[in-house]
């Protein structure tokens, strides 16, 4: 089964809020603060020197608690952000839990050549495995790759795999133009 969706859209598993307040609670504000405000870091060191007097730890403390105060809602407010970013279409794509991300203008135009291009590609399919019980479908892919490389011009084995897996139109009319041929390496 194969997975899509508009670039635009969310996958909505949980809401930017709902991740931060699992994933990035305040423990974990309060170090990023340590780790990108250079103000904030200086006085937690100061404040964990070992010889500071009870006023001065005091004064520190009180200075170090402001800087929570001030510096908090804004990287709470840039947490929600990057969890946003990872509910994007582009993240499904590199999660792999999509094959591609469209444009809503577009999707009859890609899913027209990419359903033609699957039923040309399992009609030949049909064809391997009943000239070949044995073939798996993964080398029924490979198969069909390499003679499709054979036919194409191409400078890589990468950019090969590129037009295979993603340019379905030049696919498709390799298909159609070389059936005869397909046919006659199958028996």
């Amino acid at each position: 089964m194969e997975m899509y969706a508009d670039k635009r859209s969310r996958a909505g598993v949980l809401e930017p809020e709902g991740i931060v307040e699992i994933k990035f609670r305040k423990a974990q504000l309060l170090a990023t603060m340590e780790r990108l405000d250079d103000k904030y870091r200086d006085l937690k060191a100061q404040y964990e020197k070992p010889d500071l007097t009870g006023a001065d730890r005091e004064s520190i403390k009180t200075k170090l608690t402001e800087r929570e105060q001030e510096l908090l809602p804004v990287y709470q407010q840039l947490a929600i952000q990057f969890a946003d970013l990872h509910d994007t279409a582009g993240r499904m794509k590199a999660k792999g839990t999509i094959r591609e991300s469209l444009d809503w203008t577009n999707a009859r135009r890609y899913f027209y050549w990419r359903v033609r291009r699957r039923l040309a590609e399992e009609y030949v399919r049909r064809r391997m495995t009943i000239a070949s019980k044995t073939q798996t479908r993964d080398d029924q892919t490979s198969t069909l790759k390499a003679w499709f490389g054979r036919d194409t011009v191409h400078a890589t084995e990468a950019e090969l795999t590129q037009i295979w897996e993603h340019e379905d139109r030049v696919v498709l009319e390799w298909f159609e133009g070389q059936a005869r041929k397909v046919d006659h390496l199958i028996q």
